[in-house]
């Protein structure tokens, strides 16, 4: 049997709508009921009012259940998938909560945002889900005799730096990252994930790397969740070969954040064949796809969505050009010559881009022009609708550029486009 031992949060998102129960624990244990022989359990804690939701949950998707208490409810509230969440009450008020201690022979463990956690397995997969604040298993109170760690790059870096490691001088930073948390905390294998670039899986004997897989719309919100729970159950319970598991972790985590369903199909190889392979190609540190920024800047809201658009495109580990950042605006009457060095500046970085990022509510002039000297370069474009008239896009449908009015979706399809061969 899986123990599956983590966080139970309401998430709150504005633009895709989302206010639901989850949290790790949560939609880790509602994901592998079908691949399981038996029911997962899940220790988690809960206050007194979620206790009822929580119960619906476990009864819908067929978990059991272990409840400890907590003072109150725990909130996370997202502008969209990917801004940093924030965090209600404050980490300060959430008050004192005893140490959680589970032992039990297969264990997948999430690091919580109230107390502590001690876990003792036979078989551990540990998912720190702490980002720059992630400690290694060997500092954040869990052991066991057969231990994999599953990681973003972030959490990764930040376990390596924990046990005195340091950026890595060669080589993908996943990789060397991976090898070292695998030699310091003798783990079976490593798997670090690294956004649509796919994930890095570290054995004693192989290192392999996973694709992501494309899909036509991106809620990544759980996205972690889902795969370190698939992971746990082929791995950990089923026996499977690590780089096998990772395999289909990342395409079950495909199908989560394109359907937003669950529990996970039974038969993930099937959903194999019904997906894009991304490029996971390996490539060196600095070594980082190029993508054009293009977009108005000219009002507050339009500067925030630049703005936001670069940090975003920039987490996906791409290189940006932004005209506005790079190269800068004309003077309120520029000469002749300042406006060639401008035209030709940004022309510049459209050459040398992998695919261009367009922002399109507002029709700016100057983005358009972009959009169509990419094209005409055989360039890729994703362009960001939200407020477009169908009738406005026909040049862009007709010539092949990805559109969407899902901010999330159009970081990670520039992301996939921009890998491409």
């Amino acid at each position: 049997m899986l123990t599956v031992v983590g966080g139970c949060y309401r998430e709150v998102c504005l633009r895709p709508e989302w206010n639901q129960l989850f949290g790790s624990g949560v939609r880790a244990a509602a994901a592998v009921t079908a691949l399981l022989p038996s029911p997962p359990l899940l220790v988690t804690r809960a206050a007194g009012r979620e206790r009822r939701t929580l119960a619906v949950l476990a009864g819908t998707y067929g978990f059991g259940l272990d409840i400890r208490p907590r003072p109150g409810p725990v909130e996370f509230q997202y502008d969209h998938p990917l801004t940093p969440p924030r965090l209600y009450p404050d980490r300060r008020d959430l008050g004192p909560v005893p140490p959680l201690a589970v032992e039990a022979d297969c264990v997948l463990a999430f690091s919580f945002m109230e107390g502590d956690c001690r876990a003792a397995a036979g078989t551990l997969v540990y998912d720190p889900q702490a980002g720059r604040r992630a400690l290694p298993p060997s500092q954040a109170g869990v052991r066991s005799n057969r231990l994999a760690v599953v990681a973003n790059l972030g959490e990764a870096r930040a376990m390596a730096l924990a046990l005195g490691g340091g950026e890595p001088a060669r080589g993908h930073p996943a990789t060397e990252f991976g090898r070292f948390l695998l030699e310091r905390e003798k783990a079976e294998v490593v798997v670090v994930k690294n956004g649509v670039e796919g994930a890095t899986v570290v054995t004693t004997g192989r290192t392999g790397l996973i694709p992501s897989f494309i899909t036509p719309t991106v809620f990544p919100i759980g996205s972690g969740d889902v795969f370190s729970a698939a992971f746990a159950a082929l791995w950990g319970v089923r026996g499977m070969d690590p780089f096998d598991s990772a395999r289909l972790a990342s395409v079950a985590t495909a199908h989560y954040c394109h359907t937003q369903t669950l529990p996970l199909p039974p038969d993930l190889a099937s959903l194999v064949g019904g997906y894009e392979s991304g490029n996971a190609g390996t490539r060196e540190a600095a070594d980082r796809p190029l993508v054009y920024l293009a977009g108005p800047f000219w009002t507050l809201p339009q500067l925030w969505l630049l703005n936001e658009s670069r940090r975003c495109l920039e987490g996906q580990d791409l290189a940006v050009f932004s005209p506005f950042h790079e190269v800068g605006l004309l003077a309120d009457e520029p000469t002749a010559e300042q406006v060639i060095r401008v035209a030709q500046a940004d022309l510049s970085g459209l050459e040398r881009a992998d695919a261009v990022f367009a922002l399109l509510d507002g029709l700016d002039p100057g983005t358009l022009f972009e959009v169509g000297y990419a094209r005409s370069r055989g360039k890729p474009v994703v362009g960001l609708a939200e407020a477009v008239p169908r009738s406005a896009l026909t040049m862009y449908e007709g010539t092949g550029c990805f559109l969407t009015p899902d901010f999330t979706t159009a970081v990670y399809r520039a992301g996939w486009e921009a890998r491409r061969k």
